[in-house]
């Protein structure tokens, strides 16, 4: 087993100051971040399957919604944190509300 500094190094959080907090919180985080993690990849399965519903390609849609292909296909692994905006931009574009989207995700 891992402790905490070991585990630190292996998510990459060294300087994030997460030292300081006490075993309970710590794994707390941890929690939120993989909860987080799939999330964001249940998100991105979601806006792939209405971008395929509506027979778009990541380069079609990228280009009506004004976001990035790159980041585009970053949201649909799951591997980016779009904001509110970009959210909009593609929903609209899709004609799928946002709360649709992120509803039981």
């Amino acid at each position: 087993m891992l402790d905490q500094p070991d585990l630190c190094d292996k998510l990459n959080l060294l300087d994030c100051g997460l030292y300081s907090l006490d075993n309970t919180s710590f794994l707390d985080y941890v929690f939120l971040m993989v909860r987080g993690n799939f999330f964001y990849k249940r998100l991105g399965e979601r806006l792939m399957v209405e971008r395929k519903r509506k027979k778009l390609s990541q380069e079609q849609l990228s280009l009506l919604s004004d976001v990035d292909r790159t980041y585009l296909a970053r949201i649909e692994r799951g591997k980016a944190n779009p904001s509110m905006k970009i959210l909009n931009k593609i929903s609209r574009v899709l004609k799928v509300r946002i709360q649709n989207l992120v509803r039981g995700v």
